[in-house]
């Protein structure tokens, strides 16, 4: 086994797995967990995966274990508590990558897997020489906004019918 597979033998299933990264340092950055429920039933229903990693840091574990509970699914997978070794398994593990601007995007993208950022409260121009497929709203005004409800602007259906523009 590869050095960063060691002690991840919980996150090794059968079956086709993606990432969504679900935190940011900055709170006004994230999508919301509701959204990320929805956008998950939109992808099961097309059978793009079996299970989702759900990627995100220790302190921000909450966001995990609600997404977990109010969906009611069992093809969530917390990865909350895991290192980096942990977290780079879960992504090199992944078919693609959907998340916050945050460093797991980042991440995912310098990994080569397929990544799609959720970009509503940020100037676009500051990925502009990544790998990362920006998902922003509708007449996006490319600006910084510091308040989280701006992250409602950014669609579940948008985002659904981006994914399926990047990863035919």
């Amino acid at each position: 086994p590869k050095r960063y597979e060691k002690d991840h033998s919980d996150l090794i299933i059968q079956g086709k797995k993606i990432s969504f990264g679900i935190d940011s340092f900055e709170d006004y950055k994230m999508w919301y967990e509701d959204y990320f429920i929805q956008l998950a039933d939109k992808l099961y229903q097309k059978k793009l995966f079996d299970y989702i990693y759900l990627i995100c840091g220790a302190d921000k574990s909450y966001l995990a274990d609600n997404i977990i509970k109010n969906s009611k699914k069992n093809y969530f997978i917390n990865c909350s508590k895991k290192d980096l070794g942990g977290i780079i398994f879960a992504l090199k593990n992944s078919n693609f990558f959907v998340g916050n601007n945050s460093g797991p995007l980042n991440l995912a993208a310098a990994l080569k897997i397929p990544s799609l950022g959720l970009i509503a409260n940020d100037p676009v121009d500051e990925l502009k020489f990544s790998k990362i497929n920006i998902i922003t709203p509708e007449n996006y005004d490319n600006i910084r906004c510091r308040e989280r409800n701006g992250m409602k602007k950014l669609s579940v259906e948008r985002v659904f019918a981006k994914i399926l523009e990047h990863i035919k």
